[in-house]
């Protein structure tokens, strides 16, 4: 059996089911079995509309994640100074998060230098 050919694969299952139908059929008869393949076709229906809604959601899901990360990546060009030898064997995306890292860092130290002043200024009057 040749499962990597689909045709290969419809007529393997085509037999199994006939098998099953005609053991079925035997068994519990017409009405039952025409029963069971309404059943199985809805089963398969309901299972591929749900396949489809979660592959459309991981689709979107995906998208939004390179929307987001889109803009960080290749919306920023790469500072000069971070072509030296300390940035050396660093990935571009390695790169860019020290640079962020430390432009928060300077926004911190600016913002507490800022702050000492304010209350320097407030102690005087």
């Amino acid at each position: 059996m040749n499962f990597g050919d689909s045709s290969a694969r419809l007529d393997y299952l085509r037999k199994k089911l006939d098998d099953m139908m005609n053991n079925i059929g035997q068994s519990y008869g017409e009405r039952l079995t025409r029963e069971l393949l309404r059943r199985l076709e809805q089963t398969v229906i309901d299972f591929h509309q749900e396949v489809v809604k979660i592959l459309d959601r991981l689709e979107n899901l995906e998208a939004q994640r390179k929307k987001q990360e889109a803009p960080a990546v290749a919306g920023t060009p790469i500072p000069e100074e971070t072509q030296t030898d300390e940035f050396a064997g660093l990935s571009e995306w390695e790169r860019r998060l020290e640079m962020k890292e430390r432009e928060m860092d300077s926004k911190k130290s600016v913002g507490a230098e800022s702050a000492g002043k304010e209350a320097k200024k407030k102690g005087a009057k």
